[in-house]
């Protein structure tokens, strides 16, 4: 397949896995600070000079192709949002009270402790 049609398809697939995620992060988002809480997904279309276009989430580019690289990349993009704009940290550990990291595994895309390296839970 040429990149002019490939390209297209990929963004459309970054865009809709990064707003699935996006949805479902700010639901928890909600349900653990009680904020209700918006995150756009930014995007725009391939053009000559980026074939593939861009998708943003907070200040992150999501580049990945994979459904679980996207929702990390997503994830991340939306904490650091969350971060930056609302003074959130969030998700936090139950255990430690520290952030979260989102890591993409060979399972799927998960939080992980950033003190004890433990799986904490799904991201998605």
């Amino acid at each position: 397949m040429p990149p002019s049609h490939f390209a297209p398809l990929l963004a459309a697939h970054r865009q809709a896995h990064a707003e699935q995620a996006v949805t479902a992060l700010l639901t928890q988002v909600q349900a653990e600070t009680g904020r209700r809480l918006e995150a756009p997904v930014r995007h725009s279309p391939p053009t000559e000079r980026d074939p593939e276009g861009t998708v943003h989430v907070g200040p992150e580019p999501v580049q990945g192709i994979a459904p679980s690289d996207i929702h990390t990349e997503a994830a991340e993009g939306l904490q650091c949002l969350l971060a930056d704009r609302d003074r959130l940290i969030w998700p936090l550990c139950p255990d430690h009270r520290v952030a979260l990291h989102a890591t993409s595994t060979a399972s799927g895309a998960v939080w992980v402790c950033s003190v004890g390296g433990h799986t904490v839970r799904g991201i998605v």
